[in-house]
């Protein structure tokens, strides 16, 4: 599946040259015209603190203090501190993974359904107040539901074409969003159990070495990280406590099966 390969390329490459423009634009308007303005919801820019948690392994590593953020969240603010970079450019930098978002949820609507339809929903990704909400300040959400999208892209992906380097890949991306937030463990063990069973019904051996590498590969991705949070001789906590919220992610998922029907609904009434 590549989002940019496709069988229509003049009016797919007018449907993304759309999407980039309205989610850039709404995630911008939404930094430098709306967040600070209003106050239905907290506008501190950091309200659990995640960017003074990230300042910390800056300036001090990763301490017994420190840790307690165990997300990977913080660890990617801290880069784009030690870059140099500050708030703004997070929030800057979450409008470009909110267009991403929603180029992969106008991939994954064309792959399943139709350009129209990942088209469709990949606008109402873009405009959609709860997504929208979380890119101009420092919430871990923008950045999960980019990951969680992705994931999901690459499980559609390594459907078709069960891989060894599609599953290391799905492996590597799947474990950095578990690490995220632990939201996407359960859907990432169901995927590789059912992979795995039908890879053995059918007797592919390919199958069953791509559904291996991805399990091994998350495994090797999460030893690091396991060791270096049980080195500091605490309770191991490898997710971040905030994990049994619901998160945005699953707008994507939904909005392409509203957009299907209501497409379906609107054929079948020109019949």
């Amino acid at each position: 599946m590549n989002p940019v390969l496709n069988p229509q390329p003049n009016r797919d490459a007018r449907f993304i040259a759309i999407i980039v423009a309205v989610a850039l634009a709404a995630g911008l308007f939404m930094v430098f015209a709306v967040f600070r303005q209003q106050s239905l919801v907290a506008n501190s820019g950091d309200p659990y603190h995640y960017g003074e948690i990230a300042r910390g392994f800056v300036e001090h590593g990763f301490t017994t203090l420190t840790r307690r953020a165990a997300s990977l969240y913080p660890e990617w603010l801290a880069i784009i501190y030690r870059l140099g970079g500050n708030d703004l450019v997070v929030v800057l930098l979450q409008s470009l993974l909110h267009v991403g978002t929603c180029l992969l949820v106008f991939s994954l609507g064309r792959h399943l359904y139709n350009s129209r339809t990942g088209f469709l929903a990949a606008l109402f990704c873009a405009l959609h107040p709860m997504l929208l909400r979380y890119v101009p300040d420092l919430h871990m959400e923008t950045f999960l539901t980019f990951l969680c999208t992705l994931t999901i892209w690459l499980t559609v992906r390594f459907y078709g074409q069960p891989t060894l380097a599609n599953g290391v890949l799905l492996g590597v991306v799947g474990m950095v969003t578990v690490l995220t937030k632990g939201v996407i463990l359960p859907y990432l063990a169901l995927f590789g159990g059912i992979s795995f069973l039908l890879a053995l019904r059918k007797g592919s051996a390919k199958g069953v070495v791509a559904v291996v590498a991805m399990f091994v590969t998350m495994a090797v991705v999460l030893a690091p990280w396991t060791y270096r949070t049980t080195g500091l001789r605490r309770p191991f906590r490898a997710h971040h406590p905030g994990s049994q919220r619901l998160f945005p992610a699953r707008l994507c998922l939904h909005a392409m099966g509203v957009c299907h029907a209501a497409e379906a609904a609107l054929h079948r009434r020109r019949k």
